[in-house]
């Protein structure tokens, strides 16, 4: 598991993956097997422009998708990884894909990844070594834990011209807990992280710092989130072939179960904080979290943009949590950088970003908040562009104008809604049968009932995916002790 890539899930941008795409059929006459899984996978590609869907070839046998063929940057095989993997059914998905980017000299994409590294705020402070080689960036130098490491990796990938990235960091635990400390944060990681379907019933076998994990999940995207929960401080290695994906019955389980989403504010409370000391984003600037009858509401400094966004999204994401306020306030930083220094920032990342080199953004930043506009070919780039602005130093907020050139068109309301629903059915975390569509000029409103703060933001970003003009949604955030309006959560 160390040799093999993993991503960081971010709650939107994998949701924002299911872009609209129109199917005649109903999506509750769908039956899920191979071709219809394979299907899906081609059709949500096909909307995802950035991946350079023509290249992609997707082969599904047993439920497991086999992507081959060629992309021209490693984010797009992450981003088409990702699509198959947040496909209801998928078993596993096996990326072939060769990465061919466009040519670039070793100097430049040097002096990239080496901008790209300072310009972070969490990796700024890092010294790290950047050597390249025919486009292959070789890292060394040492980090604390390992989900630095993976940023740093994650921050390279990012750099237009790379062709791969071989990750030597050293990881420099400043305390090795004992494989029992190690196996019980794992088990408490699973048993709240809203994105590992059934992860409460996941077996944790530590041996010399060594993490092997067993059992069933829901999903292909759970699995690899299992694996990423198990990278906690000590930790050597990660195993996950002990697990297995079973959709089956699994999500309709936890639904009925509604005592799997409660917890006390207590143990929610400590799950979030526990969280946030893993993120490196976060886990140095120590928000305040209080928690009452599943409320979580966020407050304090930090000191960018990105780690306001990483708390916000680690509460959403943590089961028993059924509303999260965050009223984290971003610190100007001394010296301040005046506003013509950030928008260069920004669009040097968006230079530096090879998802949106050449794409025709612009910014304007007053006081320290930016506002993004321009045009784009995939819901993906727009929150990438987001993304990328949020880390610049000194911005405060982002008002994100961008639009998808895809969604621009007016859609007929039957299908669109049509679209939405294909969204809520192949969506793994999503129980559709009890959430009701309705579109009116282009206005989709969700109702109904879900079990957590993650399934309601996973079908308000499939609505919006899917090209609703604008979503309203009314869906009632629900277990056995409360239940509360999921409108006012923040993502």
């Amino acid at each position: 598991m160390t040799k093999k890539k993993q991503t960081i899930p971010v709650l939107v941008a994998t949701f924002l993956l299911f872009c609209g795409f129109a199917t005649p059929a109903s999506a509750l006459s769908q039956k899920i097997n191979d071709p219809s899984i394979t299907r899906a996978v081609q059709e949500l590609l096909t909307m995802d422009q950035g991946a350079g869907v023509n290249d992609i070839h997707v082969m599904t046998a047993q439920k497991v998708v086999t992507l081959s063929g060629t992309v021209n940057n490693l984010l797009a095989s992450d981003r088409a990884r990702e699509i198959a993997e947040s496909i209801k059914g998928v078993r596993a998905v096996i990326n072939t894909l060769k990465v061919v980017p466009p040519a670039r000299t070793d100097a430049e994409i040097q002096k990239d990844v080496m901008r790209a590294l300072v310009s972070d705020p969490a990796t700024a402070t890092r010294e790290i070594q950047v050597a390249v080689s025919s486009g292959e960036v070789h890292l060394a130098g040492a980090v604390e834990y390992w989900r630095e490491k993976h940023l740093v990796e994650s921050v390279a990938e990012g750099v237009r011209g790379v062709r791969h990235v071989q990750d030597d960091l050293r990881i420099l635990y400043p305390h090795i807990p004992s494989d029992g400390e190690i196996g019980g944060a794992v088990h408490d990681r699973l048993a709240s992280d809203a994105l590992v379907l059934n992860g409460q019933t996941l077996k944790v076998r530590v041996d010399h710092g060594n993490v092997f994990l067993s059992g069933v999940v829901g999903s292909a995207s759970s699995r690899w989130q299992a694996g990423l929960d198990g990278w906690v401080g000590g930790v050597m290695d990660v195993d996950i072939a002990g697990i297995v994906v079973r959709d089956e019955g699994i999500r309709q389980m936890i639904r009925t179960r509604a005592s799997l989403y409660y917890q006390p504010d207590a143990k929610i409370r400590e799950s979030i904080l526990a969280a946030l000391r893993e993120d490196p984003r976060v886990h140095a600037l120590q928000p305040t979290v209080l928690v009452q009858n599943g409320q979580v509401t966020l407050t304090g400094m930090v000191d960018h943009l990105q780690a306001k966004v990483a708390a916000g999204r680690d509460a959403v994401n943590t089961i028993g949590v059924l509303q999260v306020n965050n009223l984290l306030k971003v610190q100007r930083p001394n010296p301040r950088p005046d506003d013509a220094a950030i928008a260069t920032g920004i669009k040097e990342a968006w230079a530096r970003d090879p998802s949106l080199y050449g794409e025709p953004l612009v910014v304007s930043v007053l006081a320290g908040d930016a506002t993004l506009q321009g045009v784009v070919l995939a819901p993906s780039e727009k929150t990438r562009a987001r993304g990328d602005a949020s880390q610049v130093r000194g911005v405060l907020s982002v008002i994100n104008e961008v639009t998808v050139s895809s969604l621009t068109n007016p859609v007929n309301d039957q299908i669109l809604a049509d679209n939405v629903e294909n969204r809520l059915f192949w969506n793994p975390f999503v129980s559709g049968q009890e959430i009701r569509v309705t579109v009116q000029n282009g206005v989709v409103k969700l109702e109904g009932t879900v079990g957590s703060a993650t399934e309601s933001g996973a079908a308000e970003l499939a609505a919006e995916a899917a090209g609703a003009r604008r979503v309203d949604n009314f869906l009632v955030v629900v277990n056995n002790q409360w239940s509360y309006p999921s409108s006012s959560i923040e993502f």
